[in-house]
């Protein structure tokens, strides 16, 4: 679905880009955070196969 935004006025576009900013988001989000398991892995202890 494609729109042809050249002939909306000022007031339309506002209002479409007000729709979109409240539109939900779906897929990955990405946290600057360390996970949890992540630290509590590191102090596990391994096994070498040599």
């Amino acid at each position: 679905m494609s729109k042809n935004y050249q002939s909306w006025t000022k007031e339309e576009l506002i209002r479409e880009l007000d729709s979109v900013k409240k539109r939900k988001r779906y897929g990955l989000v990405w946290e600057d955070k360390i996970e949890d398991v992540v630290e509590l892995c590191v102090h596990l202890p391994t096994l070498l196969i040599v």
